[in-house]
């Protein structure tokens, strides 16, 4: 392939991506405009060692509470919110001289247009998580997506976030393999996550879509509109005339060489 056809190749690829880009559209699932009342595990469950004396602390299960209509475009979307406590620097409830109360929670507060917040006290983690109802066929088909929301700020800790899908009564399969690390002191930051096809179409099915979030101890995180960004793929008759049009091209240039070369030797 000689240099003017790869020159008209690039300039094809760079027009697609140009359009493609300028047409990408955020299926908005929740800019959390609508305030979520605080959410707090004050428990952890006490439970034998499994092995040797004495006790130990496990986390059980947390608290959960459903906020309905969060979405003003898709009404139909209910959010619901779990925070689970399962690490603490004391006993939860110590008796003195800690006197010790968990301080983490998670909520969804108003000001400033509304975000999720979540706070984790010192030596204290919780595991907190999102769940959104989708309809079927909530992404559009030939897309490639991406999840994205906008971080408004992370403290120093590292801060890890997970995708799942479910349809409620089964265990949610991951949609993104691997956990996937938000970093530290994070300051408003738009964050991507690349949606495989094979996750799309696992979304498209309908069902619970939970956003699980989790750090090291004392964590915390404040988080802004949620949604999934998608750009249409070139479908495949599409790819197919432009390889036609390279071919054409590619034909042309040869028959033109051959009649100059022609014409050289008839004068």
């Amino acid at each position: 392939m000689n240099l003017k056809k790869n020159t008209i190749l690039a300039a094809l690829a760079a027009g697609f991506l140009i359009t493609a880009s300028a047409h990408a559209k955020l299926i908005p699932i929740d800019d959390f405009s609508v305030p979520h009342a605080t959410v707090k595990d004050t428990t952890l469950q006490t439970v034998p060692k499994v092995s040797g004396s004495g006790t130990q602390e496990i986390s059980d299960g947390g608290v959960s509470t459903i906020v309905n209509n969060v979405n003003s475009i898709i009404p139909s979307i209910h959010r619901t919110l779990t925070h689970e406590l399962f690490a603490t620097p004391f006993p939860v409830n110590a008796a003195a001289p800690f006197n010790y109360k968990p301080t983490a929670f998670a909520e969804v507060v108003q000001p400033g247009g509304g975000y999720l917040q979540v706070i984790n006290g010192a030596g204290e983690n919780s595991t907190v998580s999102v769940a959104w109802n989708v309809a079927a066929d909530f992404v559009p088909e030939n897309t490639s997506a991406q999840f994205q929301f906008f971080v408004n700020n992370t403290d120093s800790n590292p801060t890890f976030v997970d995708f799942y899908f479910g349809d409620g009564s089964t265990n949610p399969l991951q949609l993104i393999s691997g956990h996937n690390t938000l970093g530290a002191n994070l300051l408003n930051a738009d964050v991507f996550f690349n949606l495989s096809f094979d996750g799309i179409a696992k979304i498209n099915k309908g069902g619970i879509m939970t956003m699980v979030m989790n750090g090291s101890n004392g964590w915390d995180m404040n988080i802004d509109t949620y949604g999934i960004n998608y750009i249409p793929v070139p479908e495949a008759n599409l790819m197919g005339l432009i390889a036609l049009g390279l071919v054409g091209f590619d034909l042309t240039r040869k028959r033109t060489a051959s009649l100059l070369s022609s014409s050289q030797f008839a004068i």
